[in-house]
Order: C-alpha cells, then sequence, then structure tokens
C-alpha cells in the first residue's frame, strides 16, 4: 500500500519535484535564449569598462584596483565631469507653432 504513513508526504514531495523541474527547465531556456543572443560588438568595450572599474566585490574592490593595486576615481563622476554641459532638448514643431507670435491687431 503506498498510502502510509510513512508515505504521507510522498505527493507534497512529489509536487515539489514537479515545480523545482520546471523551474529548472524555465531558467535553462532563458539562458539559452540569452546566450544565443550574445552581445553586440560596439557595446563590448563600454561593458569591460564597466566591469573593470565599476563592479565591485564583496570586499569593495574592484577588478582595476586589484589588478593595478590603487584606487581609481569613481566611474559615474568621471563620466559626468567628461561629457560637460548637456544640450537644449530640441523643440517639436508642434510646441514651436504653439509659441510662434501672432499680431492681434494693426492700429489705423
Amino acid at each position: 500500500m503506498l498510502w502510509g504513513t510513512k508515505n504521507q508526504a510522498l505527493p507534497a514531495s512529489i509536487s515539489v519535484l514537479a515545480e523545482i523541474s520546471a523551474r529548472c527547465r524555465n531558467g535553462y531556456l532563458s539562458q539559452q535564449h540569452h546566450a544565443v543572443r550574445g552581445f553586440w560588438q560596439h557595446h563590448l568595450p563600454a561593458l569591460t569598462v564597466i566591469h573593470n572599474f565599476d563592479l565591485k566585490r564583496a570586499d569593495g574592490t574592484t577588478a582595476s584596483q586589484r589588478l593595478f593595486g590603487r584606487q581609481f576615481p569613481n566611474l559615474f563622476a568621471w563620466v559626468m565631469q567628461q561629457m560637460g554641459e548637456l544640450p537644449h532638448p530640441r523643440i517639436s514643431k508642434k510646441s514651436a507653432l504653439a509659441q510662434r507670435p501672432t499680431l492681434q491687431s494693426v492700429p489705423v
């Protein structure tokens, strides 16, 4: 007999195993989807800089700090200093037409 005192937890454990296998399969399929897509070649230099100078281990060090043995400036602050002022946003045609001055009337 399958339903004894020892085997009462069997249906629960089977459902847990089924759920775990479904999660693993979905995780595997998701990983395969992203692995096939890969990275674009023009994104790799930026991703390399982020990896080397911004991502930190649990001890708070970056790959570049461990390699060169010295501190580097904060990557985000450095990029902001290099960029300078941002240009003003482009004025759309719709808002440009709405702001066009018009003459109310010409005095005679």
